[in-house]
């Protein structure tokens, strides 16, 4: 296992690099003791391959939920948050 101070990587960054890039565990000291210990990443050995994922179709969940005329709208965006502007706001004296 190879062994840094934690003060080396303040002062350079660059000296972990070497180190990494071996197949060796790195420690990392701070007044003489372990704080941290960098392990080398596992590589895939290529007999485990993740499937995909598959790909959601928004539009048709939305077409789903909604129905077909649910993209059909007459309404542009800015009429209808116009219209809830105007609204006036719920209050305490307004809820019943």
């Amino acid at each position: 296992m190879k062994t840094i101070t934690l003060e080396e990587i303040y002062a350079d960054p660059h000296v972990l690099e070497p180190l990494l890039a071996g197949d060796q565990p790195v420690e990392i000291m701070q007044k003489g003791r372990a704080v941290a210990t960098l392990r080398p990443s596992i590589k895939p050995n290529g007999k485990y391959v993740p499937k995909p994922m598959p790909k959601i179709d928004f539009k048709a969940r939305f077409l789903a939920m909604h129905g077909p005329d649910a993209f059909k709208s007459t309404r542009t965006t800015a009429d209808i948050f116009d219209a809830l502007r105007r609204e006036p706001p719920l209050n305490r004296e307004n809820r019943e």
